[in-house]
């Protein structure tokens, strides 16, 4: 049986799998003219599919990040060139589940109540290291 926070990361690296589609459609639509108004779309889909899934399991997101970034130490570790990625994929979680702008109408019912100061977390992560820095600002 999986664990909680297995359950979390194989959904974070679905969505990241996710992600990359919808980037690549993204850069086609820009070859493309006719495909260029669906951007909005899917900009709409990914964040509804970001909300939802934070909504689900926001407090196991946060402590995630938490934990992850509490365990930042500065130089090249192995461990932590694979936590990056996933650190970065639950701060995407975190801005999009506590941003103001809504797509579902429905997001007022499932709504989580685990609330997250993005800015003061983005600050953290830009302050510890270099590499924070960089994935950052992507």
């Amino acid at each position: 049986m999986r664990t909680a926070a297995q359950r979390v990361a194989t959904a974070t690296l679905t969505l990241a799998v996710a992600f990359h589609f919808l980037f690549l459609l993204l850069a086609l639509a820009d070859c493309f003219p006719p495909l260029a108004p669906v951007q909005w779309e899917i900009s709409d889909a990914r964040l509804a599919l970001l909300q939802s899934v934070y909504d689900a399991h926001a407090d196991r997101i946060l402590q995630l990040y938490t934990a992850l970034q509490s365990r930042n130490a500065a130089g090249p570790h192995l461990a932590q060139l694979h936590e990056r990625a996933l650190k970065h994929h639950l701060f995407t979680l975190l801005a999009a589940g506590n941003a103001d702008r809504s797509v579902l109408a429905s997001r007022h019912q499932t709504k989580s109540a685990v609330k997250a100061d993005v800015a003061k977390l983005a600050r953290e992560l830009l302050s510890r290291s270099v590499t924070g820095q960089v994935a950052g600002l992507r």
